[in-house]
């Protein structure tokens, strides 16, 4: 059995762009103000779009860290994707995400549900399958809905987080510990076919079923650790109260131990949440620094990592981006709680046709000519320009706008809808729906790529690439963001 360390090497984080303020909220049902706000997904984003971008992220970190280009995935022997909302009840959404995001199709995938501690739990499973499988991605996405108007409504938001777990010397986070506890009771749930959790009598799910467990499990945890060494703990709690009288509770300074950037710009991601706020801790320490990392749902499940090497996740852009909601009626109309949608009008899919097109519709490949190097982003069989054999080639999920036009012909659940036309850098040409408007985009505009919901047809959800506007410093914006 191997003797290397097993660790992190990258990370990735998701998190929509559209928040609404608690204090909207707060006014909108005449309720007493809460800090923070919540991010509300559109209409086009659910737990495998969220999950794709947060994998594709830690893939390229990964990738630019070891200096393999894109061919390192070659190299994923598992992928790992927990969530609680999935899009589909039955039917491998891990094996979608592995497919968008070009590993080989030998690579094992594994769908986790049903708890809140299933990012952590999948962190852990991967540790124990890296030293004989290679490389595993671990992708953890919620997008959590609470009843409007509830007490739960101001806490629970959408999220997405991932990260490269493996063995070996290069690792950035080492994995010195675990500890967990199991329990048939969690502090929330919800019911199958409902959208929209609930919570347990909040005296009790916040003092027993979370409080009494946390404490045993942080005990066993830190049991013998070095206090100086002990940089954090991100603890996932029902609330910031909750968390800080945790830590308090084992003898732990909350001001200096305490680390959670993403909760008040968040709220609650579900599995999500533990990975994303260490996603967020875990840029800020330095080397030889431990991070306490805890799920707290249907019991706790806790990790205690070791840095190794700093690595960057690009939490603290991603939280950054915001596209701030006026209306509490917006972020309904946007999660589908307001009737009057209109019917999807894309009325024919098949798996023949997903099968045929899955290279420029997941996979994002394109093809190059052999002889005079032109790429396209369509499939020809022979080159445009010069007639010559074309093979596959990888696309980039970046460019920048060539046209674009408003789209009043389809119906979409924002209106009008947006078309345009991008060249990506390293060649080719895509013309994609907009995605997260923030007014008119402009030719020479950045944009970046990225996997969002299309249709729903039959039951099942298809999905397609978008353009977004690029982020500033551009993640995902680079000519090998492939």
């Amino acid at each position: 059995m191997s003797t290397a360390p097993v660790g992190i090497s990258a990370w990735g984080v998701a998190v929509p762009r559209r928040r609404l303020d608690n204090g909207v909220l707060a006014r909108a049902w005449g309720r007493p103000p809460s800090p923070g706000v919540r991010a509300v997904p559109g209409p086009d984003e659910d737990s495998l779009t969220l999950g794709v971008e947060a994998a594709l992220g830690a893939l390229d970190r990964w990738e630019a860290a070891s200096g393999t280009a894109s061919s390192g995935r070659a190299a994923v022997g598992a992928v790992l994707l927990a969530t609680t909302t999935p899009s589909l009840a039955e039917g491998s959404l891990a094996g979608l995400l592995a497919e968008v995001c070009r590993l080989p199709e030998t690579v094992r995938t594994v769908d986790l549900g049903h708890s809140g501690r299933g990012g952590l739990t999948a962190l852990a499973l991967a540790a124990d399958l890296a030293p004989s499988v290679g490389p595993v991605l671990v992708v953890a996405a919620d997008t959590r809905r609470a009843a409007p108007g509830s007490d739960l409504e101001p806490l629970v938001g959408a999220g997405a987080a991932a990260c490269v777990v493996e063995s070996g010397d290069g690792v950035g986070w080492a994995l010195v510990r675990r500890a967990g506890r199991a329990s048939p009771l969690a502090p929330s749930w919800r019911l199958a076919g409902e959208k929209h959790a609930q919570w347990a009598d909040l005296r009790f799910g916040r003092t027993v079923l979370y409080g009494e467990a946390v404490d045993a499990v942080l005990g066993v945890l830190l049991e013998g650790v070095d206090g100086e060494r002990l940089a954090g703990i991100a603890l996932q709690a029902p609330d910031p109260g909750s968390g800080v009288r945790a830590l308090a509770r084992a003898g732990l300074d909350p001001r200096r131990h305490y680390r959670d950037h993403v909760s008040p710009k968040t709220g609650d991601t579900g599995c999500a949440h533990p990975l994303l706020m260490a996603a967020a801790a875990a840029e800020r320490l330095e080397t030889g620094a431990l991070l306490a990392v805890l799920a707290a749902a249907d019991g706790v499940e806790a990790v205690l990592l070791e840095c190794r090497r700093p690595t960057p996740a690009g939490a603290a852009r991603a939280l950054a981006r915001s596209l701030p909601l006026e209306s509490v009626v917006r972020a309904l109309d946007l999660a589908g709680e307001v009737a009057g949608r209109p019917a999807d009008p894309l009325g024919f899919r098949s798996e023949v046709l997903d099968w045929r097109e899955r290279g420029p519709t997941w996979r994002l490949v394109g093809t190059r000519c052999a002889a005079c190097d032109a790429t396209f982003a369509l499939a020809p069989r022979a080159c445009q320009r010069c007639g010559g054999a074309t093979d596959d080639r990888p696309l980039a999920r970046a460019g920048t706008v060539f046209s674009w036009t408003r789209e009043h012909y389809v119906p979409t659940p924002e209106p009008p809808g947006g078309m345009v036309v991008v060249d990506l850098d390293g060649g080719g040409r895509l013309t994609v729906p907009l995605a997260d408007p923030e007014g008119e985009p402009e030719v020479g505009d950045r944009v970046e790529l990225v996997l969002r919901r299309l249709h729903e047809i039959a039951g099942r959800p298809g999905y397609a690439w978008k353009a977004r506007p690029a982020s500033a410093g551009g993640e995902g914006g680079s000519a090998d963001a492939r």
